[in-house]
């Protein structure tokens, strides 16, 4: 198995220097934008396409303030799941999709539940959760941005958060980093509230 080792190695360099270089993109392109008249707006994802070795990679698509349409692949996402837009108000194609900053719309009904981490990864920059809804359980991502990973540097595996899901298709969720909630065992059996209070579901009080 020695034989193994350099490529390991190799591998472990190769994420290591896209990492950085990331990080260098990233800051870079942060500080173009402060100096960028912005408009804020939300697109929506209409489709998941295939990217590279099979990924998924869902399609955000937003319109302009003269109706012309943008697209922009973000990486694991929902049909119908909602992003923060900004965009350059004299180029509109200079664009980004808040893939950190999943949203809601007002009239949309949702509702909340307990969720656990299965997986907060700072070099992958995500956090992958799971939360149960009626007889199923869903799992769901989140980008996790530079500031994020610096607010949440300490999250981990089996930490549980709120989370709100839509009614319509409970795929579609957002974790509360924010809003941690303090392990308790059966945690899949307990709703929350819009406030943070845990109430025990009325399929579970029974049991």
């Amino acid at each position: 198995m020695s034989f193994l080792k350099p490529f390991f190695i190799g591998s472990i360099t190769v994420s290591i220097f896209i990492y950085v270089v990331f990080q260098i993109y990233t800051k870079q392109e942060s500080e173009r934008w402060k100096n960028v008249k912005k408009i804020k707006t939300y697109g929506v994802v209409i489709r998941i396409d295939k990217a590279l070795r099979g990924i998924d990679d869902a399609m955000v698509r937003f319109y302009d303030s003269d109706a012309k349409e943008y697209e922009k692949g973000v990486g694991r996402g929902v049909v119908n799941e909602k992003f923060k837009v900004i965009y350059n108000k004299s180029d509109p194609s200079d664009f980004k999709v808040m893939n950190d900053t999943p949203i809601f719309l007002k009239g949309e009904k949702t509702s909340f539940r307990v969720g656990k981490v299965k997986l907060f990864t700072i070099l992958g920059q995500s956090v992958r959760y799971e939360y149960d809804v009626g007889d199923y359980t869903y799992e769901h991502s989140l980008f996790v941005s530079d500031s994020i990973k610096n607010y949440y540097s300490n999250t981990k595996k089996g930490d549980l958060f709120k989370v709100e899901y839509w009614k319509k298709d409970p795929r579609r969720s957002i974790i509360y980093l924010n809003e941690p909630i303090n392990y308790i065992e059966d945690w899949y059996n307990y709703g929350i509230d819009q406030k943070g209070n845990l109430y025990e579901l009325e399929e579970y009080k029974n049991k």
